[in-house]
């Protein structure tokens, strides 16, 4: 592993809520083993986070066909996932309004696919075939306006949308 999987942290992230120069001083002291050690925690950490997020798309995918074999466990993106459930909080808002409430509740950066999921977990009601679809459209539009940004991927399914700092003026 190189030393620069370490920097693939996302520092932003409550949970990784370092500094740079927090994590360059905490390396400089690490010896050699350790180094590498942490490098490839890092990596599988990475790993997991990518096969989670394609296998909530995968779910998706298989619950929009109709698809729910009793063998697949329900998917769940923390609290706000079973809240979303629990309270239906999109049924009466607008495509915009779900996505920038999702943006607000979560940290981490999502994909087009989570947000289909938790917006249709959360009570709103698509009114489109390529839901999908409607969700980037709507994801790149809030992105053009600094509501969020995007985090690009590897692939046609990689990106990832994550809250802005604010708003650009109209």
């Amino acid at each position: 592993m190189e030393k620069s999987s370490v920097t693939n942290l996302s520092l932003t992230s409550t949970r990784y809520a370092r500094t740079l120069y927090h994590v360059v001083r905490e390396l400089s002291r690490m010896d050699a083993t350790a180094q590498r050690l942490l490098n490839h925690l890092v990596e599988i950490e990475r790993q997991i986070r990518e096969l989670q997020s394609q296998a909530r798309s995968l779910k998706t995918s298989l619950e929009v066909a109709g698809i729910r074999p009793d063998w697949i466990k329900e998917q769940s993106l923390g609290e706000e996932d079973d809240e979303y459930a629990e309270k239906q909080p999109f049924e009466n808002l607008t495509l915009v309004e779900t996505c920038k409430r999702i943006l607000a509740d979560f940290g981490d950066p999502l994909s087009k696919n989570d947000f289909e999921y938790l917006a249709a977990r959360g009570g709103y009601q698509f009114s489109t075939k390529d839901k999908a679809n409607s969700v980037s459209i709507t994801l790149r539009r809030l992105a053009d306006k600094g509501y969020c940004r995007v985090v690009k991927g590897k692939g046609p399914h990689a990106d990832k949308y994550v809250r802005g700092s604010e708003p650009k003026a109209s």
